[in-house]
């Protein structure tokens, strides 16, 4: 009982979150709703920022970001009583101010705070334990090409196209996003591992990556290599920093293209780089921009990112450019395939159903408007200054994380986070451990 209560005590509060997500992911596989993880870490966050302030005799601020967060939930909160108060139901001001999916906004933020007051040794134990996960699912991904799909729990269902979906998430854009992130984890407490153990965990979470048949994750995974490559093309020699720029340029074609390749072979998945999908996401994007004017200055409210994107009183712009396109029939076939995605977004507005925007930073500013336009600022410029970072300095401790947080630009434009951007916050609080270190 003394052993048990000792390993509790061990686990972090970041580490904690990780495995109530695992956890929550398991309980969807009995047909429970992954809408019980927010409950839960709103309790575990709220007992824990509780057992802070009685420890501490008061609940310290200890950074900025901290503050904000405290401001943001305030803000919220305030936002929906006064919504309560005074109907914002007009045409001209659509909204959505939920109080279901306000708590589950609280919910996220209440996590983040928990992972900033999470100390630097356990910020770290955490990107370890992120690491075991990933290759944990390296191994599934092994018996999801072994298993027949009728009794597979390793892949999703026929309508996802029997996707490697690890048992650990509750999709498989999420295990996609858990392996970039193990990936990322191993990178960097490896730093000083050999050229022959990196390229042969490569090839392990490559394989793992494939099977998920996800093209952003998969775009995204080889954004990062390509970075990782661009860390050893350096050097002081001019005869010897020509030959390994050309091997770095070959070596990203080479990766590149076997994974181009590799992808086209999926029989369901072989129009994986096809124009049209790419056009849809555009008039999505759009769409999502649409939105986003029409509810500032306060914003839709949380959840607001899904249903007010098919909004019968918000109009749909949106215009081709061709001038720059110069093969007519490239044209008219570019023509033809988005307004086929046009009219399928027209059609879709008025229907009262919900639609994703699939990106990250529209999901903030449609939910908060003006403050969320503030959030997506200040991600933007962690990913710019990470990529100047890079450019730079590449005996940086932290330059693997900044690789990755370069890279998930890709996985933020294509993917809805904003209910698991804690997940993020925990690697970038390994990087403020090494911008401390260095004041």
């Amino acid at each position: 009982m003394v052993e048990r209560s000792l390993f509790i005590k061990k686990i972090s509060g970041a580490q904690a979150l990780v495995i109530i997500f695992i956890c929550t992911s398991l309980f969807t596989k009995f047909n429970l709703p992954f809408h019980f993880f927010f409950i839960f870490i709103l309790i575990f966050s709220f007992i824990c920022l509780l057992f802070q302030l009685k420890k501490r005799n008061g609940l310290k601020i200890s950074s900025r970001i901290e503050f904000w967060h405290y401001l943001l939930i305030f803000y919220l909160i305030s936002i929906f009583i006064f919504n309560k108060l005074v109907d914002f139901n007009y045409d001209f001001f659509p909204h959505f101010w939920n109080g279901q999916s306000v708590l589950v906004l609280i919910s996220v933020l209440m996590a983040d705070i928990v992972v900033l007051k999470t100390s630097s040794n356990d910020i770290l134990k955490t990107l370890r334990f992120l690491k075991y996960i990933s290759y944990i699912m390296i191994l599934e991904s092994f018996f999801s090409i072994i298993i027949p799909n009728n009794f597979n729990i390793f892949v999703s269902d026929f309508e996802a196209g029997y996707r490697f979906t690890s048992i650990l998430t509750p999709g498989y854009v999420y295990t996609g996003l858990f392996l970039i992130l193990g990936y990322t984890s191993f990178l960097h407490l490896n730093s000083s591992a050999s050229k022959r153990r990196i390229f042969l965990i490569f090839l392990c979470f490559c394989f793992a990556l494939i099977q998920t048949k996800d093209r952003t994750s998969i775009l995204t995974f080889m954004i990062l290599n390509a970075f990782v490559l661009y860390k050893s093309a350096n050097s002081r020699s001019i005869t010897m920093s020509i030959f390994k720029k050309t091997s770095f340029f070959l070596k990203v074609i080479l990766m590149f293209a076997v994974l181009y390749f590799s992808l086209m072979n999926f029989g369901d998945r072989k129009n994986f780089m096809s124009l049209t999908s790419s056009l849809d996401r555009y008039v999505i994007f759009v769409r999502g921009l649409n939105v986003t004017e029409a509810v500032l200055p306060i914003g839709g409210g949380p959840g607001s990112q899904s249903r007010l994107m098919t909004y019968s009183k918000i109009p749909f712009n949106q215009s081709l450019t061709s001038a720059n396109i110069e093969d007519k029939n490239e044209l008219t076939n570019i023509e033809r395939d988005l307004n086929y995605s046009k009219n399928y977004m027209r059609k879709k507005i008025g229907s009262n159903k919900t639609l994703s925007p699939h990106n990250t930073y529209l999901d903030f500013t449609i939910s908060l408007g003006l403050v969320g336009i503030l959030i997506v600022i200040f991600i933007l410029y962690i990913q710019l200054r990470s990529l100047g970072s890079l450019l730079v300095n590449q005996i940086s401790q932290k330059y693997f994380l900044n690789a990755m947080f370069v890279s998930i630009f890709i996985i933020f434009i294509y993917t809805s986070f904003i209910t698991s951007i804690w997940i993020f916050l925990i690697y970038y609080r390994a990087t403020q451990i090494y911008d401390s270190q260095n004041k």
